[in-house]
């Protein structure tokens, strides 16, 4: 199990063998429960797709993924705000600014930090991105083009 603090969150994320993962979000200040969520994963850590999380703390967001599953939060609420499938499986997010990234292995998505889909786009491996400021770089079997952050391809 990882258990790890984050501003006023207490994040336990947990796989158990079949994979299954075990997910629980609690506040510091009273350790009430906000988000408890245990799903099936596939494809699973075994195939290389690990879970993960991103928390925005200025609009106390949580963003999960875990295998083919996508999902946001209100961790004021603990209300789920969507859910969705990443084909193939979920790789990473990552936080560029105002912009919360979604990695997977068909797809390449960009939301704001109240989990809005700005833009997403067909991706397949092998593919990379670089952010440059307000610009992304993508490179998709050796095919390479550019576009802004918060607009999309």
């Amino acid at each position: 199990m990882i258990r790890v603090c984050v501003a006023d969150w207490i994040v336990e994320l947990s796989l158990t063998a079949e994979p299954r993962l075990e997910l629980a979000v609690r506040r510091v200040s009273d350790g009430r429960k906000l988000i408890g969520c245990s799903e099936a994963v596939d494809p699973g850590p075994s195939a290389g797709f690990m879970p993960g999380i991103a928390i925005v703390p200025e609009t106390q967001t949580l963003f999960l993924g875990v295998g083919k599953l996508i999902r946001a939060y209100s961790l004021s609420t603990g209300d789920e705000w969507w859910s969705d499938t990443a084909d193939a499986g979920f790789w990473a997010w990552e936080r560029h600014g105002d912009v919360v990234l979604m990695l997977a292995e068909l797809q390449f998505a960009a939301y704001d930090l109240s989990a809005k889909r700005l833009w997403s786009t067909f991706v397949e491996p092998p593919w990379s991105h670089e952010i440059r400021g307000e610009l992304v770089e993508l490179d998709v079997m050796g095919q390479k083009c550019r576009f802004r952050l918060h607009t999309g391809p």
